[in-house]
């Protein structure tokens, strides 16, 4: 009797432990979430011209009305003002740091095309993902999902190209 008090209690605190790190959140969870996470469309993030990263260096993105350089990066005042605000946004994931089948560091994509030919399209299209303490989920293939966190929105330059515009603290996901 008392080694199934002791073998129940490990379960029950081995349940615990993975809740902790499971940040995975219910549709209905999701939809309270909705109030403290306003929804951001890629749609949105991603309607301005960037410079763009290819094989043989930078060209312009295919939403630019004229060619930019590398110098060149306008972010509309309305996206400026979503870095540090607790956001969420609809996307796919492309794991970065798979550890079995969780992943805690991930590129949110706006098209599922990203995620089976690797291609992430430009840089405002996607989002660098980490997961907040020790939180991880589970990689959903070719299955759209909803993470809830804080935005930053801050271009990241190297050798003077567009690395990055947007990363994302997550709390949450939801896999729909």
């Amino acid at each position: 009797m008392r080694r199934l008090i002791v073998l129940a209690t490990l379960a029950s605190i081995g349940t615990l432990v993975d809740a902790r790190q499971d940040a995975v959140v219910s549709s209905d969870r999701a939809s309270r979430m909705k109030d403290d996470y306003p929804f951001v469309r890629f749609s949105v993030l991603a309607d301005f011209p960037v410079p763009a990263l290819v094989a043989g260096g930078l060209t312009r993105s295919p939403h630019a009305a004229e060619p930019i350089s590398t110098g060149q990066l306008i972010v509309p005042e309305d996206i400026r003002a979503l870095d540090g605000r607790r956001v969420s946004v609809r996307g796919y994931m492309l794991p970065v740091d798979l550890r079995g089948d969780r992943v805690s560091t991930f590129l949110l994509t706006s098209s599922m095309d990203s995620c089976h030919f690797g291609m992430v399209g430009q840089a405002n299209e996607w989002i660098m993902v980490t997961m907040s303490g020790n939180h991880t989920v589970p990689f959903p293939r070719a299955v759209p999902i909803t993470v809830f966190g804080r935005l930053s929105v801050q271009p990241e330059l190297r050798g003077g190209a567009l690395a990055s515009l947007y990363s994302l603290t997550g709390d949450a996901v939801a896999v729909h």
